[in-house]
């Protein structure tokens, strides 16, 4: 039980930082909000996301010990990429949740 809680946390924040790390450029966080303007992305959306991912790493060592973690981190990591990549380009409005509203100025 406490493994498979891990796993899931274990890809919610790899999804949760690579969501972040994409939103810290630009062209990214202009197709989340709707801007026609370059709206500049916060500071801490990159410490944020790769935090997240260390964090990642961190619950992957826990879990299954380094020689795994080594294994699982690139399927997080890729999968979390695929589908940060897929919202942003079909449904970029599902994460306008994770952007505070200062930034859709």
């Amino acid at each position: 039980m406490i493994a498979a809680l891990l796993l899931i946390l274990i890809f919610v924040s790899g999804l949760l930082g690579s969501v972040w790390l994409s939103l810290s450029q630009p062209r990214n966080l202009r197709r989340v909000v709707d801007g026609n303007g370059a709206p500049t992305p916060p500071v801490y959306f990159r410490p944020l996301g790769w935090t997240l991912l260390a964090v990642s790493f961190g619950l992957c060592v826990l879990r299954d010990g380094a020689g795994f973690a080594f294994l699982l981190l690139p399927l997080v990591f890729t999968l979390s990429a695929c589908f940060v990549a897929w919202m942003l380009a079909f449904y970029p409005s599902a994460l306008r949740f994770l952007v505070s509203s200062s930034t859709s100025s």
